[in-house]
Order: structure tokens, then sequence, then C-alpha cells
């Protein structure tokens, strides 16, 4: 009996020994399946997330090649506005072009007195009318100048767009002086200057003749006594090295007659010094600064300027199409009433000898533009805008 339970006490080690290692085979197989299947959801979900990137790429590509097509597209569309710009049919019934403008841009016609800005603002209209829009215009501000605001701390100019409900004033016109802190770097500025004979001799027959001076009592009764009391007064001054007491005492004389100042005028518009700096400058301080006796050459540069590329049929002469009966030949200007025009006027030697001491820095200003500076401005418009800028006579201003 004894030894029958010694035997069984040996077999239960034996069955142990045997449950033991088949159980733990079994685990392993299992955690083996388990981790095989996870790596498996582990390798689908990555495969899903590498297929989702691999979308996205595509979307990302395809996005782009669609912006590659709209800047085409848009290049295509500007090529068309300017090709239309300069191709244009004289028919009448054919739609306004679209400008190239920037609504939140100003620009400023800077009017220099006697110089054809009122005949310059009556052509630019014209043009908007025919080729952009009627609401499109070059705005007459008369003499509103620059201002500051002390809320705003900075500068502004003294019209209000918003006075002008459904009119886009383009461009500002203003018998106010170049103002360096709010023009310079600006584009969009503009200016014709005229000869300075001229311009002094239209000077007087306007504060003589026009019906919007009420003191013309007050004028002398000849040009050559008018600018002999100036040169009088402007030799005092350079006397004095422009001391302030004397300058004062001049102009308060000179005020007697209710007239321009002739004293370098153009040059005090244009903010123009006559240094060899100043010359250099000009052409960056205005995108075009013409001349009157090459008028509507200087209005078509400021239009195309203003309107961002739109060439009017009167100014361009590379067209097969162009007006060769000239339909500006008799040019319809604004001679505010005077009926004696600077051009038509014989100047003596005295009088040129006093009008030349009035305008020295003028005169350097006015070569300067003349005989370099707006070729130079004609030769870019055409150069940019592939087209010949046609020539046309000067009005009487």
């Amino acid at each position: 009996m004894c030894k029958e339970n010694k035997k069984q006490r040996y077999k239960l080690p034996l069955l142990v020994k045997t449950l033991v290692p088949l159980t733990l085979g079994i685990f392993c197989v299992y955690l083996y399946q388990m981790f095989l299947s996870n790596n498996s959801i582990l390798l689908k979900k990555e495969e899903k997330e590498l297929n989702k990137v691999k979308y996205a790429m595509s979307e990302m590509q395809e996005s782009v090649n669609n912006t590659d097509n709209s800047a085409e597209m848009i290049k295509n569309e500007i090529n068309t506005i300017k090709d239309t710009s300069k191709d244009r049919s004289t028919n009448n019934n054919e739609p306004a072009r679209e400008p190239l403008i920037q609504p939140n841009v100003e620009r400023f016609y800077v009017h220099i007195p006697k110089t054809a800005g009122y005949s310059a603002e009556n052509r630019f209209n014209k043009y908007a009318k025919g080729y952009v829009d009627r609401k499109f215009k070059l705005c007459n501000e008369g003499m509103k100048n620059l201002i500051k605001n002390k809320n705003r701390k900075k500068h502004r100019y003294q019209w209000d767009a918003a006075d002008r409900e459904g009119i886009h004033c383009q461009v500002h016109m203003s018998e106010s002086e170049y103002n360096e802190k709010i023009l310079r770097g600006r584009s969009g500025v503009y200016a014709i200057l005229r000869d300075p004979r001229e311009h002094v001799v239209s000077q007087y027959f306007h504060c003589t003749e026009a019906p919007i001076h009420t003191n013309k009592d007050h004028m002398p009764s000849t040009l050559t006594e008018w600018l002999a009391h100036w040169v009088k007064g402007f030799n005092e001054i350079a006397e004095s090295q422009n001391d302030i007491e004397t300058r004062k005492k001049v102009m308060d004389e000179m005020s007697y007659y209710s007239c321009y100042n002739p004293i370098n005028m153009q040059s005090v518009f244009t903010d123009f010094d006559g240094s060899d700096e100043a010359t250099k400058g000009l052409d960056d301080k205005f995108d075009v600064i013409g001349l009157s006796h090459r008028f509507e050459q200087a209005v078509c540069l400021i239009f195309i300027h203003a309107s961002g590329g739109v060439i009017p049929d009167e100014c361009n002469c590379s067209s097969s199409r162009r007006r060769l009966e000239r339909v500006w030949a008799n040019t319809v200007s604004n001679a505010h009433g005077v009926t004696h025009h600077a051009s038509d006027i014989e100047l003596d030697v005295e009088q040129k000898a006093h009008i030349d001491r009035l305008t020295e820095v003028d005169k350097v200003l006015y070569d300067h533009v003349n005989d370099v500076l707006f070729d130079m401005q004609v030769e870019r418009f055409e150069k940019e805008y592939d087209f010949k800028l046609c020539e046309h006579p000067e009005p009487k201003d």
C-alpha cells in the first residue's frame, strides 16, 4: 500500500512537466498570432495615411497648375487689353475699354497757372468719356492745397472724394505747389510747363482782360511798366539776400495788383531750385512733365499713365487706322475771355530782359524739359506700350 502511494506521488510532477510546456507553447503561439494581427492592422492604417498624403499632394499639384493657368490667363487678358488699346476701331458703337486702374490710388496734376491746365482737363475728360467711362475723370480742385490733419498727424488734400458720388476722380488737378512730403515717391504726378516769356506775358493779359479779375484798374496800363515794377522789387529782395522783412514789404506792395507773382512761378510750383541735383531728380518726381507747345502729346501721356495703358486713337499714329485728318487740328481751348495771347505778342528788347531776369530758374527748368526730359518720357512710353505718339498743335490758354 505504501509503495503504491509513493509511485502516485512521483506521477504528479511528470504530468505537470508535460502540461506546463504545452500550455506555454500554446500561449506563445497565441501571442505571436496577436502580434502578427496587430502589425497587419498597423500596416493597413499606415497604408491608408500614405494614400491620404498622396491624394493631398496630388490636390496641391493640381491647385498649383490651376494657379499657373490663372496667372497665364490674367497675363493674356492684360496683353489683350493693351492690344485692343492700340488697334481699337473708330466705330462709335464699340464698347468702351476697361482701364487697368488702381481704384484707391490718387494721382495729382500740379496745375501751374497759365499753362493750359483747363484745356488739359477738357481733353483728358474727353478721352475718358470716349475710351473709358464718363465717371472716370480728371477733377479740377481749383486752388485747394495740401493741409495738415492734426488728428491723424499726416498731410492730406482739402478735397474729399466722397463729395462726388458716382465719380471716380482718377486724377486731381490743383493750383497747389508740389509737396515733397506727400508726393515724393508717389506714382502718378503730372505737370505741364510753358515757355517762360510766353508764360509771364500770359499772366499780364489775364489780369488786365479776363472777366474774373475785378481789379483790372489796379494793373499798370503797359506790360513794360508791370514788368519793371516786379524787377525792381525782385532786385531789392536779391540785394537783401532774401531778407524776410524786405521780401514781405515787396510782396505787400505787389499785392495791390491782385495778380500773379511772375518770379520763377513754374519753379515754385514744381519745387525746383535750379541745381544739378534738382534737374536730375525731375524724372523721379514727375511721371509726365510736358510742354504747352506739345500740349496734346503731354495730355496723351498723362491719360495713358493714369488709365493704366489705354491709348486713344488720337494719340496713336502707329495704327493703319489712325485719323489722318487730325481731329484736334482746331483745338478747343479756354481763353478765359482774354483777347491777347502770349504767342501773338512781339516783345521788345527791354521786355525780354525784364522777363529773363524774373525767370532765370524757370528757364533752367524749361530748357531741361524741352531739350531732354520730355523726349525721354515720350520714348519710354512708346517703348513700354509699343505705339507711335502723334504730334498735335498747342491750344491758346
